[in-house]
């Protein structure tokens, strides 16, 4: 799993009004490590952007996730369809698979 500068992304939909306030991303199997990382939420319907963030975080080498997270809570409405993106540049990392840690 390489984080060469494509992104990365997963349409999801809630049945409850929440807010998302970053993601858990994996980080980097050789060691510890910084990733520059942009995240966005997009409304798929229209496409429009509702949060978008460019940052970065550091991780210890471990299996775990870290956060990356937004400079403000993203509203995410029920029965809508979203689009949530990352796009990262670093070393290789660890990662899930079937939707499962």
């Amino acid at each position: 799993w390489g984080y060469s500068g494509t992104t990365d992304r997963i349409r999801f939909t809630v049945d409850q009004r929440i807010f998302i306030v970053g993601f858990g991303l994996y980080g980097s199997y050789f060691g510890p490590t910084e990733y520059e990382v942009h995240l966005q939420i997009i409304h798929l319907a229209t496409k429009k952007v509702c949060g978008s963030n460019t940052t970065t975080f550091c991780c210890d080498g471990t299996d775990d996730t870290f956060r990356a997270m937004f400079k403000e809570p993203v509203e995410i409405l029920p029965n809508t369809s979203y689009i949530a993106s990352a796009k990262l540049k670093g070393t290789d990392s660890y990662y899930g698979t079937r939707g499962l840690r």
